[in-house]
């Protein structure tokens, strides 16, 4: 019997994850046509605001990336929007 192993990438590609893919807060601060600080100040001050889906820590390079669903994001900065206006 073969041995299961690892499944190979060309597998993900032909069939999907069955995952929708994270957006980094760059990307969708972008997006919403605001800065990273503003949209990072307002998920930290908002209780309401979805929480980041995976947080990647690595400092060698200083570099530090924060994903998030990108639906739940965008729901919530449409409903943030709607509440200002309104």
């Amino acid at each position: 019997m073969k041995s299961m192993g690892k499944i190979p990438s060309a597998h993900y590609r032909a069939h999907g994850s069955g995952r929708k893919p994270l957006r980094t807060i760059t990307e969708l601060a972008q997006e919403f046509g605001v800065t990273v600080n503003q949209l990072a100040g307002c998920i930290g001050k908002d209780r309401n605001a979805p929480a980041y889906v995976f947080k990647n820590g690595q400092t060698v390079n200083g570099n530090k990336s924060t994903w998030y669903n990108p639906d739940e994001l965008r729901a919530w900065w449409k409903g943030r929007n709607e509440k200002a206006t309104a």
